[in-house]
């Protein structure tokens, strides 16, 4: 196994966790702010979530599982952002989404991780 095979497979396990927080996230909030939609918007959170894992239990960290991973860790901010429309929050939550979307861009990376840990063998 090499050493970017052993980076997806650490990464894969914290975005999935990612994926469950922001669950538990976007429960507790639609419970606080009642959003119109509250029950819908719950359904759609819970078939990202349950969607990605279980790509990542059944196909590991493929190419295919880290896109997935990263469109419904997005889906999931996206609702979340949804539920503050119009919030003093709303601009508070834009940035949680820029956050996540420079955290899932690690998925993407992987030509450039290999050449940095072939450079840090090498010196």
């Amino acid at each position: 196994m090499t050493d970017v095979e052993q980076l997806r497979i650490r990464f894969a396990r914290i975005a999935i966790a990612v994926l469950w927080a922001n669950t538990a996230l976007l429960l507790v909030t639609s419970i606080l702010e009642q959003p119109e939609n509250q029950l819908l918007i719950l359904i759609y959170n819970f078939g990202l979530v349950s969607l990605a894992t279980a790509a990542w239990w059944v196909a590991g960290t493929s190419w295919q599982v880290r896109q997935l991973t990263s469109i419904c860790t997005m889906g999931q901010v996206m609702l979340l952002l949804y539920i503050y429309s119009g919030h003093d929050y709303q601009v508070d939550i834009h940035m949680y989404f820029f956050a996540m979307l420079l955290s899932m861009q690690a998925h993407g990376l992987d030509i450039e991780v290999a050449a940095f840990l072939q450079r840090v063998r090498a010196a």
